[in-house]
């Protein structure tokens, strides 16, 4: 975006649930998901972020808590309770396959086609993101990781600014692999090899602006929110508020 005379500059505060909204609608405009809800197959790992990704890909609402697997909670939450918790969505030219495996659907893709996994931790300055496991062989990540390397899968990592780290994720890793050794209830983190989509992405499929962030946390149910500066025109400005009020109000996850 080139900075002339007419440039203005705008600042908004997201939330975190917000956040995750406005991610997920963006991806459903990104021109690579577009395209597979098209002609392709989707997957869409369980996850909270993931939530929201399936609701606006699938245009529904899911049952909250249905579509999670591990999860961060304040050790005083109740945890939710699901009769009927769901598996990995697979999307076939964009319809839901409900009766298709997490495996048979991981077997069935082709090059490009796209994976969305969320993150727990992400450095945005390098680009990487890095998620929490547990399970001795990775879990829903140690499934497709294989796939997504030797038949060149798109894996896309939703994942908000409130998780930003400015630690070195591939030196985590490798700490994060030796303690788990020390005690199994700690995860290791495994660094993902994909393509990260933030606030600041999602925003930019909605108008042609700069955008980056400026401050995080708050008060009176902002903290953990993100604080991001647009700018850009002032029409092109307009249409990125107008996407990010869009989502305000969110309910808290």
């Amino acid at each position: 975006m080139a900075e002339n005379s007419e440039t203005v500059v705008e600042r908004v505060t997201l939330t975190v649930s917000e956040g995750k909204r406005l991610i997920a609608k963006g991806l459903a405009h990104y021109a690579p998901v577009v395209e597979k809800l098209q002609q392709g197959t989707i997957i869409i790992c369980r996850g909270s972020s993931n939530t929201y990704v399936a609701e606006e890909l699938l245009r529904t609402n899911l049952t909250p808590g249905a579509f999670l697997t591990g999860r961060i909670q304040p050790a005083v939450a109740t945890p939710f309770k699901v009769d009927e918790p769901l598996g990995e969505i697979v999307l076939k030219n964009g319809g839901w396959q409900p009766e298709m495996k997490y495996l048979d659907g991981l077997r069935s893709m082709q090059s490009d086609d796209i994976i969305f996994k969320g993150a727990n931790l992400v450095n945005y300055s390098d680009r990487t993101a890095a998620v929490c496991v547990g399970h001795p062989t990775g879990g829903t990540m140690g499934m497709f990781l294989p796939f997504v390397e030797e038949q060149g899968l798109r894996l896309i990592i939703p994942v908000g600014l409130e998780k930003q780290t400015s630690q070195n994720l591939v030196e985590l890793e490798e700490k994060s692999r030796s303690d788990h050794e020390l005690n199994k209830k700690v995860p290791w983190l495994k660094v993902l090899p994909g393509e990260i989509f933030t606030e600041i992405e999602a925003i930019q499929q909605f108008a042609d602006v700069d955008v980056y962030q400026i401050a995080s946390g708050g008060i009176s149910g902002a903290e953990g929110a993100v604080t991001l500066a647009i700018k850009g025109t002032p029409s092109e400005v307009k249409k990125a508020l107008n996407a990010v009020q869009a989502v305000y109000g969110e309910s808290v996850f």
